[in-house]
């Protein structure tokens, strides 16, 4: 990579070097999974996704499928960046997403407890619980798995609250 863009420079994980100030700085973002990728585009930066991430193939970035086709994507961001009406037209569509995918589609369930990424614990003692009704959370992702219903929380409606007792 070097011989190929001398000013590039890695940074390791452990580095303290802020993300944030690197993407102010950013001609293009190039990501393997990172939803620093999402929030690149949401920025309004182009964005080559190199895995298949979740907002791969969403319309705000670049998703090549072969290592030739990944360079030709780069080279040609860096030879011609969008105009500004693309990059506001990217940043809309991923800012749509990330609203969706934080805030609608994930779910916080009252019947499972996690301390940051330890084991999940169930904490329902009684099947009842769980009746439909009890937890909007819940029947949610039941109607996803039973009718194939994506489970997106209806706008207005926090998908971040559950209670559920028993």
């Amino acid at each position: 990579m070097a011989r190929r863009w001398p000013d590039v420079r890695v940074i390791e994980a452990e580095d303290t070097t802020s993300s944030y100030v690197l993407m102010e700085e950013a001609a293009v973002g190039l990501v393997y999974t990172s939803t620093v990728g999402l929030e690149l585009a949401a920025r309004g930066v182009p964005v080559v996704v190199a895995a298949s991430t979740h907002y791969r193939g969403r319309g705000f970035t670049l998703d090549p499928d072969t290592e030739a086709a990944y360079w030709a994507a780069v080279d040609g961001i860096l030879a011609s960046p969008p105009q500004a009406a693309e990059r506001r037209r990217v940043q809309d569509l991923a800012r749509r997403y990330a609203v969706l995918f934080f805030f609608r589609f994930h779910h916080v369930l009252a019947a499972v407890h996690e301390e940051g990424r330890s084991r999940p614990e169930i904490r329902v003692t009684q099947a009842s619980a769980l009746d439909p009704g009890r937890d909007a959370a819940i029947d949610r992702v039941v109607r996803g798995i039973v009718d194939g219903v994506p489970p997106i929380a209806p706008s207005g409606t926090s998908s971040l609250r559950s209670t559920v007792s028993g």
